[in-house]
């Protein structure tokens, strides 16, 4: 229960956190190492120290840090680096982070856009929204989004906080990579954590507005608040970007302020941003390569239209305010015509992860629709 599956360059997987049991009493302060070509049984369990010391098991933040191929492990208010072939925790960190952010007060985190610089290096830079002041204690929301850099040399990783807070403290957040670079953030509430009852949530004023985050902004123009959704969505919602631009907004737990039977949504909204819908013109791809592209080659998309960059996003697929494999991508340009652009391919699976991923052409903010 509550663990997370985090797959890593090698088609393995590590189970991490959640519950030993199903009354949901028994924490799990461990990973395990699962080959899918072997059965279940074959599983190894390797203990996790950062778990053990924050006790928040559900959902922990798990993110591949480029180069290596490492796993960056946020749990609560800390984190550790831990070696993805042996499970061994390779580093752990000497400074808390504000505020508790994950568990029953997710607070919802990404990794920023990447790209390669001149010598071929993609810089990760982990952000984190919202979450509560004191687990259990002092359960009112931050404002402070947290930021680190989880590429940095082991020893020398630090949190730092934005310039700009968030328009309000807000818990239990769906956020997501939009291929313009911005991050679109959903639902939650003002106050509280997950669980409750039917009619009872232990959160209180629910978040309806959507925040977009726009990282490269200037000082106190980061933020903007774009729309307010027509339903309350706390935990077990969800927030996924589709090929057309849109992002569908689903889901909420039985603990909301409905009472009835049953409070569960089983309601999907479809969200539109304001630069799909300002007249903006939406560029067209017209043809992408068919088949395996190879790491670090190029490739030639065509288009119509203005196009000043291009992005690559992962399928995304976000639950319990946790989405640990959306990566958005922006390719290096290596020439462009008014109808080609030559890009190269991402240069190793630590960077983006065999499989299908949606490619864009943007202008200014307006995406074209993605294709596969």
């Amino acid at each position: 229960m509550v663990s997370n599956y985090f797959r890593t360059i090698t088609g393995k997987f590590w189970i991490i956190g959640g519950m030993a049991d199903a009354t949901g009493t028994v924490i799990q302060m461990s990973m395990e190492y699962w080959d899918p070509t072997l059965p279940l049984s074959y599983t190894t369990l390797y203990p996790l120290t950062v778990l053990q010391q924050s006790r928040m098991v559900g959902y922990p933040n798990a993110f591949m840090i480029p180069q290596s191929g490492n796993i960056f492990l946020f749990s609560s208010q800390e984190y550790a680096v831990i070696d993805y072939l042996t499970g061994a925790e390779i580093e752990r960190e000497s400074q808390w982070v504000h505020g508790s952010r994950t568990g029953d007060y997710p607070g919802g985190g990404c990794i920023l856009p990447l790209r390669e610089d001149a010598n071929g290096f993609v810089r990760a830079e982990f952000v984190l929204f919202g979450g509560v002041q004191t687990p259990y204690v002092d359960e009112s929301t931050v404002t402070d989004v947290a930021h680190i850099v989880i590429t940095d040399p082991i020893g020398t990783k630090t949190w730092f906080y934005d310039t700009d807070p968030m328009p309000y403290g807000r818990v239990l957040i769906d956020s997501v990579l939009y291929p313009n670079g911005h991050i679109l953030i959903f639902n939650g509430a003002r106050y509280g954590r997950s669980g409750g009852a039917i009619g009872y949530p232990l959160t209180k004023a629910a978040s309806t507005d959507v925040f977009d985050y726009n990282p490269e902004a200037p000082a106190g123009s980061k933020f903007r608040v774009l729309a307010f959704a027509s339903r309350q969505r706390l935990y077990h919602s969800t927030a996924i970007l589709i090929p057309d631009g849109r992002v569908m907004v689903m889901g909420t737990d039985q603990a909301t302020y409905v009472e009835g039977p049953t409070a569960y949504g089983h309601e999907a909204e479809a969200y539109t941003p304001p630069w799909l819908l300002d007249g903006s013109i939406r560029p067209v791809i017209t043809s992408v390569p068919t088949g395996v592209i190879i790491y670090g080659s190029l490739f030639t998309i065509t288009y119509t239209g203005p196009v000043d960059k291009v992005s690559i996003l992962t399928p995304q697929a976000q639950t319990h305010a946790s989405e640990m494999t959306q990566r958005l991508y922006f390719p290096t340009i290596i020439s462009k015509t008014d109808t080609q652009i030559v890009l190269r391919a991402p240069k190793d699976p630590t960077v983006m992860l065999q499989g299908y991923h949606m490619i864009f052409v943007v202008n200014g903010d307006t995406p074209s629709v993605g294709l596969w």
